[in-house]
């Protein structure tokens, strides 16, 4: 502009004839700004109350901008950094400039021979779980965490009831397929008895066998009445357990 002199590069694109296209200038080239995001937890924080596990941590996020420009030339660079919801900034420097034509973004002005603005921010991340939906991994590697002793005996118990429970349940499932053979073994005695001529040895010994393999049934309901109420008893302990405040 002769009016106002050089206002900065500008890029044009190879455009076809009688193609039209803006062309931004302004931005100097020379001068490259570079973004790395990293980010990691800390402070974390578990709670327990009526069977709800609370995570609280502390997420941090840094975001680095490296300043690159040619040999002898060092300008005041302006960078705007945008102003995420639910993040607050916990340093910098230099500290932004106050901007109300456009709160949606910090602004830094960086003097000459800047080469490097970090931006830490940090936000609150709560999770909630239901005890009851954790595996059994998760609760023990939550045990490492910050957790009051109070909470953290009392998650010990609950891992322990989940187990005895686990156990009792699988004992039950075990003895049930005991039964199911034995049933299966008694109706394929029946029908070899039926099948055996009468009044004959054979009939005889699969006689034997149906009447010993219907003790072993007998005896395997009484196992697993006993194998229920222990279940029910486990279950009781773990619901106290839970709902305790």
């Amino acid at each position: 502009s002769d009016a106002d002199g050089y206002l900065g590069d500008a890029a044009f694109p190879v455009l076809v004839p009688g193609a039209e296209a803006e062309v931004p200038f302004g931005a100097d080239q020379r001068v490259e700004v570079r973004e790395r995001v990293t980010s990691r937890s800390a402070e974390r924080r578990v709670t327990l109350s009526g069977g709800l596990l609370r995570i609280t941590e502390r997420e941090v996020r840094t975001v680095e901008y490296r300043i690159s420009a040619p040999s002898g030339e060092a300008p005041a660079i302006t960078i705007r950094h945008p102003a995420e919801p639910g993040w607050e900034r916990a340093g910098s420097d230099p500290a932004p400039v106050p901007d109300e034509a456009d709160p949606s973004t910090l602004r830094f002005d960086l003097p000459p021979g800047t080469d490097l603005l970090r931006i830490e921010e940090t936000r609150p991340v709560l999770e909630s779980w239901s005890v009851g939906d954790l595996p059994r991994d998760r609760l023990i590697g939550l045990l490492t965490d910050q957790i009051s002793p109070e909470d953290r005996d009392r998650l010990e118990m609950i891992l322990e009831a989940r187990d005895r429970l686990d156990r009792l349940t699988a004992e039950r499932d075990a003895l049930f397929e005991v039964r199911a053979r034995t049933v299966e073994d008694q109706d394929r005695s029946r029908r070899m008895m039926e099948a055996a001529p009468a009044g004959s040895d054979m009939q005889g010994r699969f006689l034997s066998a149906i009447l010993e393999l219907e003790d072993l049934i007998g005896e395997t309901d009484r196992k697993g009445q006993a194998l229920q109420a222990e279940i029910a008893a486990a279950e009781t302990d773990l619901d106290r357990l839970l709902r305790a405040e």
